[in-house]
C-alpha cells in the first residue's frame, strides 16, 4: 500500500492547526501574533520535557528573535491559523511511517467492520496517499459508508503534507467503485471542502 520513507530531509512544512494531531504534541508552537519575549531560552516550559505539550514560545521569528533563542525543532502560527513546523528529518521520517501504518490499520478495522460498513469490500489506498479507492458491494453506500471520505482527505492530505506537498498542492481523491460492475458511483476530493 504506502510506501515506508527512509532518510527525509529536515523540512519546514506547513499545516492548518485544524489537521495538526497529536504527532507533534513535544514541540513547542510560536505564536506570531504575540509580543516577543526578552530571551525565548529562559522560558522554563522548553526546558521541562514533561511540560512540551502545553509550551508556546512567544517569540515570533520573524520580528528578530535569533536562532539561538529557538529550539531546534518548532512550529509557528501565522493570521491565517496554519503552523509552519521546523522538523529535523527523524521526526519526519518517524511521523510518516506511523502515519502509513496507522491509516493501513485504519483501513483493516473499517474492512473488518460488517455493522457499519457491510457493503464495503475492499479500500485501497496509492503508495503516496493521495488517493483512496472505496469498493462496494452495492450502488448504495449507507450513511457511515458514504462519510468516509471525509475521514480519509483527512488522512491523506495530512500524510501528503508531512511529505512535504505544499499546502496549497495537497489533494486527497476517494472514489467509490462498485466492485460487481466495476462502475465509478463517485469521485470527489478534498479541495471541495477547502476555504
Amino acid at each position: 500500500m504506502i510506501e515506508e520513507v527512509n532518510n527525509l530531509p529536515d523540512a519546514e512544512i506547513k499545516i492548518p492547526s485544524t489537521l495538526v494531531g497529536d504527532e507533534l504534541d513535544n514541540i513547542p508552537v510560536i505564536n506570531s501574533t504575540t509580543p516577543a519575549l526578552e530571551d525565548a531560552s529562559t522560558d522554563n516550559s522548553l526546558n521541562e520535557s514533561e511540560n512540551t505539550e502545553d509550551a508556546t514560545v512567544n517569540t515570533p521569528a520573524a520580528d528578530g528573535a535569533n536562532d539561538t533563542d529557538l529550539p531546534e525543532q518548532y512550529g509557528q502560527t501565522d493570521e491565517d491559523n496554519n503552523i509552519t513546523y521546523h522538523l529535523d528529518d527523524d521526526t519526519r521520517t518517524q511521523i510518516l511511517n506511523d502515519m502509513a501504518a496507522d491509516i493501513e490499520n485504519s483501513i483493516d478495522v473499517i474492512l473488518a467492520d460488517k455493522e457499519y460498513y457491510p457493503n464495503i469490500a475492499d479500500i485501497t489506498v496509492n503508495k503516496d496517499c493521495t488517493e483512496f479507492t472505496i469498493y462496494l458491494t452495492t450502488d448504495m453506500p449507507n450513511l457511515y459508508e458514504s462519510t468516509l471520505l471525509m475521514s480519509f482527505y483527512t488522512l491523506g492530505d495530512r500524510y501528503q503534507i508531512y511529505n512535504g506537498i505544499p499546502l496549497e498542492d495537497v489533494k486527497t481523491t476517494v472514489i467509490y467503485i462498485n466492485q460487481l460492475t466495476g462502475i465509478e458511483l463517485a469521485r470527489t476530493d478534498s479541495t471541495s471542502v477547502k476555504n
